[in-house]
């Protein structure tokens, strides 16, 4: 099993190390930064590794987190994120959505060793057409 790159504060960072880490077929540190250890992606970690392997270029351009939300102890912020790349069929693809961090806030106490990091609780990244769309159409 992967270990964790080194933690920071920035949950945007967090999801260009999760991005990097699917560019550069490193899929089971990139299933490692969901929580639980991968378990919140609701995958194994094979089965992770096998739904990125019909990428052959994988690009995300990561915006500004939002929605930061605290709350019992708990963060929870968004992250926006565009992916766009080619498949391994050599189309093209473009995905969009939000992907949520979670952590523990500080100065609570957990007998988790990762409660503290951000780590990703959900995505909501959808299928887009690979040309937007002239507004208005």
């Amino acid at each position: 099993m992967a270990t964790a790159p080194a933690e920071t504060a920035d949950p945007a960072d967090v999801v260009r190390r999760y991005a990097a880490a699917i560019s550069a077929q490193r899929y089971a540190d990139a299933w490692a930064l969901w929580e639980g250890q991968g378990r919140a992606s609701g995958m194994t970690e094979a089965a992770f590794a096998a739904s990125f392997r019909k990428y052959a270029a994988f690009n995300a351009a990561v915006g500004t987190p939002y929605d930061a939300d605290a709350g019992a102890g708990q963060r929870y912020v968004t992250v926006p994120v565009v992916v766009t790349g080619t498949l391994v069929s050599g189309a093209p693809f473009r995905m969009q959505g939000p992907i949520v961090l979670h952590r523990v806030a500080d100065g609570i106490d957990s007998d988790d060793p990762e409660a503290h990091a951000w780590r990703i609780r959900s995505s909501d990244m959808k299928p887009r057409p690979s040309v937007p769309k002239p507004s208005g159409q």
